[in-house]
């Protein structure tokens, strides 16, 4: 872990650097990264907007958004306090167009950790007295992760972290912004009483039920991220993100695959069953990509035509260069 850290760059970010956004969802150690930047390059060049009644909205923010209900004036806090950073507890949608989804990072973590301490911070904080699933029930408390996705795929996104790996998060953050961010803790919330902290299997199972699109965007996010740090342990300057957005017998396979960072089209192979079916250059136009300021200008698709599929069948793309799984899809119905 140590070696991720070694040689980094340290970079003051002037006017011509992007501005980032970070999506704090709450309880995944957003507190501390957003507190890591604010030490790095000082409150004052970090915006917040935690809505506008909140004490931790930045006044710039307050006054150019929401006094004027107008998103776009982001733009304007941003260049009244030379922003490095806007975060908070925001959909990534409000303004990752503006800003760009790959200069944008967001945290993911386990649903049922994050529910756990979300409940934590309820009683401790809030005075919630009820029980752990009583909150749990709770519609705000539900597939938090998923509603501030608002279903944008985490392989857009320009970092992807895990609370469960947050030194690696930051040593990725490092390499690929050169901010030479240090390990920072904040808002870390006292033990509660441990009858409260104990859940059997069936309380687990209850928590993943009621959190099933946060399972499964928390495993899409898991292994954009696992991709991310092997590039970044095996020195490759190019890290590679794609999906599957459809295979079927009628349509074909169709997806997108892209470099962070790079304006060349991604070659891949499509998989079907475990065994090459044909290999193909992304860089089809995606309509519905073309908002976020991806690389290519979100010419990034793929098609492959001719693709015989049956129930169960599984289809993979793989970049040729590392051979890094981008993407996985099951074929659920019969082609």
């Amino acid at each position: 872990m140590k070696d991720l850290f070694k040689n980094r760059k340290r970079r003051e970010p002037g006017r011509d650097e992007p501005t980032r956004f970070f999506v704090h969802i709450p309880k995944t150690a957003g507190t501390s990264f957003r507190s890591a930047v604010e030490s790095r390059f000082g409150r004052s060049r970090v915006l917040r907007d935690y809505g506008h009644d909140s004490d931790a909205t930045s006044d710039s923010v307050r006054e150019e958004v929401y006094l004027r209900k107008d998103s776009s004036g982001i733009e304007r806090a941003i260049a009244r306090d030379n922003a490095v950073l806007v975060a908070g507890h925001v959909p990534v949608t409000k303004y990752g167009g503006q800003l760009g989804l790959p200069n944008t990072i967001v945290l993911f973590r386990d649903p049922v950790q994050q529910v756990i301490s979300h409940y934590r911070h309820a009683v401790r904080n809030q005075g919630f007295e009820d029980g752990l699933l009583a909150f749990a029930r709770l519609e705000s408390s539900r597939n938090i992760q998923s509603r501030l996705m608002a279903g944008v795929d985490p392989a857009l996104l320009g970092i992807v972290g895990l609370t469960a790996q947050y030194r690696e998060t930051l040593a990725i953050v490092n390499h690929c912004w050169s901010w030479d961010l240090r390990h920072v803790k904040k808002n870390v919330g006292g033990r509660l009483r441990l009858k409260l902290l104990e859940i059997n299997a069936q309380t687990r199972e209850r928590l993943e039920r009621l959190n099933e699109s946060d399972r499964a965007l928390y495993e899409r996010a898991r292994q954009v991220f696992n991709n991310s740090l092997y590039c970044l342990e095996h020195r490759v300057e190019r890290d590679p993100r794609g999906a599957i957005t459809l295979a079927d017998s009628r349509s074909g396979v169709r997806g997108w695959a892209l470099e962070m960072g790079s304006d060349a089209p991604v070659e891949i192979n499509i998989m079907i069953n475990g065994r090459v079916h044909s290999r193909t250059h992304c860089d089809l136009a995606v309509s519905e990509l073309s908002r976020w300021r991806l690389p290519r200008e979100g010419c990034v698709g793929f098609r492959a035509k001719n693709v015989t599929l049956s129930h169960g069948d599984s289809v993979e793309i793989r970049d040729v260069r590392q051979g890094l799984v981008l993407a996985r899809y099951r074929v659920h119905d019969d082609a």
